[in-house]
């Protein structure tokens, strides 16, 4: 029976490499981190070590892995509402699901995330793009929000990164939406800023 499996494992592995080698943009597909949890906590994070420092983690291209750069806590700090679940997208996009903020109370299934990019060519690629962008201005060395899909797009020396998130219910009023998932996007990239 092990030997069936061991050959399944490595199938399946195979497969997958070469399903990954023949697409020109490789997707990653969700790897859950952790359940659901009634409330965040140091031990729900399964990335916390108490008093330990978080170290910048890159990947073989070059890109900082989202997932291992912040604990539950300090997003937990920044945006206002506890930290539920965590889903990894490989090592480049991480989702943290959040209780639903107090300001937006409808919400269903809030989440925000982080993207890393090894350099800057998506972000020069949205910059010209139809959609348009509008800069925001006191986030590292350039900063925009896109404005067909509202991301948040940040660069920092090298780094990359895009923070982007689903904080509210189709009943909330769309301008006061906006308004308080701008104001929450920036605190968290704020503190993305200040882990790197």
């Amino acid at each position: 029976m092990a030997t069936i499996l061991a050959l399944a494992a490595a199938v399946s592995v195979s497969s997958l490499a070469t399903a990954q080698d023949a697409s020109p943009v490789p997707v990653a597909s969700p790897v859950p981190v952790a359940s659901p949890v009634p409330s965040a906590s140091a031990a729900a994070d399964p990335f916390a070590s108490p008093g330990a420092a978080r170290v910048v983690t890159r990947n073989a291209a070059g890109a900082i892995d989202p997932c291992a750069l912040l604990t539950w806590a300090q997003i937990e700090a920044a945006i206002g509402s506890p930290v539920t679940a965590m889903v990894a997208y490989g090592d480049i996009e991480c989702r943290w699901t959040v209780a639903p903020l107090a300001a937006l109370p409808g919400s269903v299934d809030p989440w925000i995330g982080l993207q890393f990019w090894e350099n800057e060519s998506p972000m020069l690629h949205v910059e010209t793009g139809n959609g348009g962008v509008t800069p925001v201005e006191g986030l590292g060395d350039r900063a925009y929000r896109t404005n067909l899909y509202p991301h948040l797009w940040v660069k920092h020396g090298t780094d990359v990164f895009v923070v982007g998130s689903r904080l509210r219910s189709l009943a909330d009023d769309p301008e006061a939406t906006r308004a308080v998932t701008e104001a929450v996007e920036d605190r968290f990239a704020r503190l993305v800023l200040d882990q790197l």
